[in-house]
């Protein structure tokens, strides 16, 4: 992580794109990191509103798991977002499964893992992990079709506090990423999901149920009528009233 290669850019499509852009020239991990994205995204290819006064970033990775599995990046950063977030702005992030990072009951990050799989290999050539931060509120505030569920972390910010953040992100998601480090536990302390009735579709029909758990992998664990699933991907909705 010493030597982490870093790229800044005034302003891109999309730093996940840029990473895939220069992911075969590129051979070590990189961070890449912009003011503003034209066509930021979110999961299932949703739109990610990248105004100025946000931080969008990129790591490039090389990763080494065995099983081909991205889904735990998306843990690790979850928690090395939470707790930069505490150690630059003294604030207390929830984490919703599996990847949105929450405060006062808005959504203020959003993560996006992305990767090649080589299945010679039995793992990725490269996996991209992209983090998206509401660090400020935006000039003239959030689209209307957002506005009730996006937050920022603060109203505004200065550069010091946004490379402050930077910094601490990189060194706290390398610190789990490259150590091994038990970070499951946390991640699911922080968890605003977890014991609470939460609403989902299977299948295109919807379905309540308890969460219960989340596994090594990210998979959210409900139980339903008496019986346990595990639900890979989706988005769930609290069905009751909690403090965030």
């Amino acid at each position: 992580m010493s030597d982490l290669k870093k790229i800044f850019l005034e302003e891109t499509d999309s730093t996940n794109n840029y990473a895939k852009r220069i992911s075969g020239e590129i051979k070590d991990d990189c961070l890449i990191t912009a003011k503003k994205q034209t066509a930021g995204r979110g999961r299932t290819g949703r739109r990610f509103f990248s105004p100025e006064g946000g931080i969008y970033m990129s790591l490039l990775l090389h990763p080494c798991f065995p099983d081909g599995k991205t889904e735990r990046i998306t843990l690790m950063a979850a928690v090395a977002v939470s707790r930069a977030l505490e150690a630059v702005f003294a604030v207390k992030p929830k984490i919703k499964w599996v990847n949105d990072i929450f405060l006062g009951g808005k959504k203020v990050c959003g993560i996006l893992s992305e990767g090649v799989y080589n299945p010679e290999k039995g793992g990725f050539d490269y996996a991209v992990l992209g983090v998206g931060v509401n660090l400020s509120l935006p000039e003239g505030g959030f689209p209307e079709e957002i506005k009730k569920i996006a937050g920022a972390v603060c109203e505004t910010a200065d550069l010091k506090q946004r490379q402050m953040f930077i910094d601490r992100f990189v060194s706290e998601f390398f610190g789990i990423y490259e150590n091994g480090a038990d970070y499951m536990s946390e991640y699911k302390s922080r968890s605003f999901v977890l014991g609470k009735q939460i609403e989902y579709i299977k299948d295109g029909v919807k379905n309540k149920a308890v969460a219960v758990d989340i596994t090594d992998d990210g998979e959210l664990v409900v139980k339903e009528n008496g019986k346990v699933y595990s639900l890979r991907s989706g988005e769930v909705k609290i069905c009751v009233d909690s403090i965030i």
